[in-house]
């Protein structure tokens, strides 16, 4: 239990400094949300899956980005959304 507690820790604490040293740079105006996350996929390897229905129908977002961090940015695409 130990053991799987201590591996729990380091995957976690990898990823986290993983996630934080991927950078976006990216600028859109009015572009699909499906757009926007295969510009991630591209600069950050990050595969977002799921989502095909969801990003049909998803309003258009406006983002301007240079250099931003993943969670920063994904924060920033997400905060006009209800």
């Amino acid at each position: 239990m130990q053991l799987t507690a201590a591996f729990l820790l380091v995957f976690s604490l990898s990823l986290s400094a993983k996630l934080s040293s991927q950078t976006i740079t990216y600028s859109g105006k009015d572009v699909p949300l499906s757009k926007v996350f295969s510009v991630v996929e591209k600069q950050t390897g990050f595969v977002i899956m799921g989502l095909d229905e969801s990003l049909s129908s998803a309003e258009k977002v406006t983002i301007d980005a240079n250099k931003m961090e993943l969670p920063a940015f994904m924060k920033l695409l997400f905060s006009n959304t209800d």
